[in-house]
């Protein structure tokens, strides 16, 4: 593999993960916000 081309691979790769953490942190916010909203809204356990 030429420079170019494993310059151009470990961009693509970085991106990859970048995304990848992206998601997995929007992914935990949701889980929270939707716990929190279910706890809010849970009859009988306190909430709503």
């Amino acid at each position: 593999m030429d420079r170019g081309t494993q310059h151009t691979a470990t961009a693509l790769i970085d991106a990859v993960r970048e995304r990848t953490t992206a998601a997995r942190v929007a992914e935990a916010a949701a889980f929270v916000a939707v716990g929190d909203w279910a706890s809010a809204h849970s009859v009988g356990r306190g909430g709503g």
